[in-house]
């Protein structure tokens, strides 16, 4: 068996908000599989589980779907203490891409649990999520 790592897109559509609007979640996922053929089945059986449908708190009907595979890569080794699962080369300024520790998303969320998801939705998200 090898560990694979899958990069799912799942895209969040809700009703009345424009395109350009629109929420997605690039979901990173740690896969182990005998083949590169059963990762991808396995990442596949993955996304599709991520449909959800519900009206949110205006009333308006929030739907999240898979819409595919964003990559799929082997690991080299087993996952562990430090074992680099994922890396993406892009160019640019590399300092740009440094977020603040309160804005990485294991402290946003400890700041934020005790918020509804709708309140979440304000002017307040937009630092967390960009438009």
């Amino acid at each position: 068996m090898a560990w694979y790592v899958a990069v799912l897109v799942v895209a969040c559509e809700v009703a009345g908000l424009a395109a350009g609007k629109r929420l997605f979640d690039r979901q990173i996922r740690l896969i182990e599989a005998e083949t590169a053929e059963d990762a991808y089945q396995k990442a596949l059986t993955l996304g599709e589980a991520q449909h959800a449908s519900y009206l949110n708190a205006d009333g308006a009907e929030v739907n999240w779907r898979f819409v595919g595979l964003y990559d799929l890569v082997r690991l080299d080794g087993a996952p562990g203490d430090g074992v680099e699962v994922y890396s993406l080369l892009e160019r640019g300024r590399a300092l740009d891409e440094v977020v603040e520790k309160h804005r990485l998303t294991v402290f946003w969320a400890e700041q934020h649990a005790d918020e509804t998801a709708g309140s979440l939705l304000d002017a307040r998200l937009q630092p967390y999520a960009p438009e």
